[in-house]
């Protein structure tokens, strides 16, 4: 059995050492969260180098919170939470910057130079959600998350998440909708 494929039982009894000061133990937590963090970051903001720097940051905060973690799981959505964190002010700046929120997703993808496939076509209008939503559509649509693990990880009521998950979904229908006509 491999670090990423450790049962509950043996991750907790991870946590439990590296809480000890093992940092063997440690570096056997972050072997088995790191791809799924990195794959979320990557999920918001490409495959860019900024992601692993960024994945690094969740895992220097991590370690200076282990003691507070009772259980894995909790140790696990600390890490998510810290994630989201840290990327939302990236995100912000992003979208600021990169996306011109004013800019119509349905009319870009329209007039694009170049026709793109139904991938090119959804990240296109993902990427022009508010950052929001987009955290939202990650935790939830791609990585698996109930609504009760996002309100811990976000920090925010169940009702404000299904809001937002409505909101961003009603919009990426809209858009495919209006682009795959």
């Amino acid at each position: 059995m491999t670090v990423k494929e450790l049962s509950l039982s043996a991750t907790d009894e991870l946590l439990a050492a590296a809480q000890q000061d093992d940092t063997e133990a440690f570096r056997n937590l972050v072997q088995h969260s790191e791809g799924k963090i990195a794959a979320f970051l990557r999920t918001l903001l490409g495959p860019i180098p900024l992601a692993e720097d960024l994945g690094q940051d969740v895992f220097l905060k991590a370690f200076a919170s282990l003691k507070r973690f009772q259980r894995e799981e909790e140790f696990q959505l600390f890490l998510l939470h810290t994630a989201v964190a840290i990327v939302m002010p990236v995100l912000k700046k992003q979208s600021r910057r990169e996306f011109n929120q004013s800019v119509d997703p349905v009319s870009a993808i329209k007039n694009a130079d170049q026709p793109m496939d139904r991938y090119e076509i959804f990240q296109f209008i993902f990427n022009h959600l508010e950052p929001e939503l987009q955290v939202v559509i990650a935790l939830r649509l791609i990585e698996g998350y109930s609504v009760t693990q996002m309100e811990k990880i976000l920090d925010v009521s169940k009702e404000a998440i299904i809001e937002r998950l409505a909101l961003a979904q009603s919009r990426i229908r809209y858009a495919l909708e209006e682009t795959l006509r």
